[in-house]
């Protein structure tokens, strides 16, 4: 990994899931780095950058434990992204689209594709695209008083 890559990332040890009990992981809250293909304490974030050139599968291979989905864009520079992928268990899966509105989608999509719980520090984010954005299962999802606050106001 080139050292102008800097970023945070998602991971942690697998726990159960409420969702879908055959594909369970849960993030910790601590913060992770990647720098220079060095990967130290765990966070939660959405996306990590890669230097164009710079291997993806050396990304992959530097990733230790189970991971949270997250995004991986590749561009020349942080501002000029060219492509993305959703990075689930050292794997690289594309994103359809190069758009990083589309990718968050798709990315929250395969939370539920793989059945993964959302990482704690994201939690009220994930919540928020679920109930509002989303409208799954809004009755029975358990939100933070803020996200439900934020979600009456834009719901007037």
């Amino acid at each position: 990994m080139s050292s102008t890559a800097f970023a945070k990332v998602g991971a942690g040890p697998r726990v159960p899931n409420t969702r879908c009990p055959s594909a369970p992981r849960q993030c910790s809250s601590s913060a992770r780095y990647l720098h220079s293909g060095t990967v130290s304490r765990p966070a939660a974030v959405i996306n990590v950058w890669n230097k164009i050139g710079t291997s993806i599968q050396g990304h992959l291979d530097n990733i230790s434990g189970s991971l949270q989905p997250y995004l991986l864009a590749v561009g020349a520079k942080k501002s000029m992204i060219e492509s993305y992928y959703i990075v689930i268990d050292k794997h690289a899966l594309p994103c359809k689209t190069s758009t990083s509105l589309a990718c968050v989608d798709e990315l929250f999509k395969a939370h539920f594709v793989f059945g993964t719980r959302y990482c704690q520090e994201l939690t009220n984010v994930y919540t928020f695209l679920q109930t509002t954005v989303y409208d799954i299962d809004v009755e029975n999802t358990k939100v933070n008083p803020r996200v439900a606050e934020l979600r009456a106001r834009m719901l007037k």
